[in-house]
């Protein structure tokens, strides 16, 4: 469902994983390794995101009906797009989701 041909739990679930990765392959590939490596190793970084996955895909799975998990997915998304402006107002132009992002106007 919500338009793929695949499970969307599993493409949600990868999608957070590639995202993690790729993140610490750019920081640990860059000047800062040695400083990442000894303060943030790599036993503890997967820990890390296993619990973080781990809890992202509990709340995935409490959400109820299509419009419930594609707002928690497009929640997710925006996390993941930190300092990415513009692919954020996208998705929310498209979509209207996530909702809730701006406390103060609800």
């Amino acid at each position: 469902y919500l338009g793929t041909t695949g499970s969307a739990r599993t493409y949600f679930q990868n999608g957070i994983q590639a995202s993690f990765d790729d993140v610490r392959a750019f920081v640990v590939g860059g000047a800062e390794a040695t400083t990442v490596n000894t303060f943030y190793p790599a036993a503890t970084y997967t820990t890390d995101v296993t619990n973080y996955i781990t809890s992202a895909l509990a709340a995935y799975d409490a959400q109820v009906g299509n419009d419930a998990i594609m707002n928690y997915i497009a929640r997710e998304y925006w996390i993941a797009l930190y300092c990415n402006g513009v692919e954020a107002y996208n998705l929310y132009r498209r979509t209207g989701m996530p909702t809730g992002m701006q406390p103060a106007l609800n």
